[in-house]
């Protein structure tokens, strides 16, 4: 099976999502089974995108 890649913006937003639902009393599994991906995978990217703004994304990748 074929892993599906995620552009910056997509992960960005994604991101952003996750964050909200975490505010919101969601647990890490929890927010990273609705995206599809592996804890793991949620932690590398925040620590890639997070701080990373608009265009900073766009030129990084």
């Amino acid at each position: 099976m074929k892993s599906k890649r995620h552009t910056p913006e997509q992960v960005r937003k994604k991101i952003a999502e996750g964050d909200k639902m975490l505010n919101d009393g969601a647990t890490i599994s929890e927010v990273a089974r609705s995206f599809g991906v592996t804890e793991t995978t949620w932690y590398r990217w925040k620590s890639t995108y997070a701080a990373l703004k608009g265009t900073k994304v766009k030129l990084t990748h």
